[in-house]
């Protein structure tokens, strides 16, 4: 999954301490991407840091400011972009640098992050492929041709970005 893809990514670059900003509990989005990041924080033998917030910029920010109170985390894998900004904002305000103190990294990959400042680690989700699948799949349904309940998978990508590095007791 692309959760599990981003969240490797920060592994691999090796941060340990890697919390994840995740939406409501209540959303399936929210659900799947913690599957993948919970699933590679087991396989690397590391505990997960798990805080919740709204899909918005003010949640990722509220959010963000939870985990830097604790000052505990070296890297932070964020549900989504729009939380994302957010998160990256918080560290903006606090004079956190991204990623020299902490590596952030997103998921959907939004028009518009090439205007971000580090440039956004996420996870590229094809949307116009997405949109198109839905379009048809609803076509079909209209026509009463298809009934059938099947979830169909898009590939996703990684697209590193300047927001992630090695952990600064890492480097050489």
């Amino acid at each position: 999954t692309g959760a599990r893809l981003v969240t490797q990514h920060l592994l691999d670059l090796g941060h340990v301490r890697i919390a994840m900003i995740s939406g409501p509990a209540t959303l399936r989005t929210s659900r799947e991407r913690e599957v993948g990041y919970l699933e590679a924080m087991k396989a690397a033998a590391t505990d997960p840091v798990l805080v919740r917030a709204d899909f918005t910029t003010a949640g990722g920010a509220a959010a963000m400011a939870r985990l830097l109170d604790g000052g505990l985390v070296t890297a932070v894998f964020v549900a989504s972009d729009t939380m994302a900004l957010g998160a990256l904002a918080e560290t903006r305000r606090r004079g956190v640098g991204v990623p020299e103190d902490v590596s952030v990294a997103g998921f959907d990959d939004i028009p518009g992050l090439e205007f971000v400042h580090p440039r956004l680690t996420t996870v590229h989700v094809p949307m116009a492929e997405l949109g198109a699948a839905g379009v048809h799949r609803l076509m079909r349904l209209l026509d009463g041709e298809d009934r059938s309940t099947s979830t169909r998978l898009h590939a996703v990508e990684l697209r590193v970005r300047e927001s992630t590095a090695r952990p600064r007791d890492l480097e050489d």
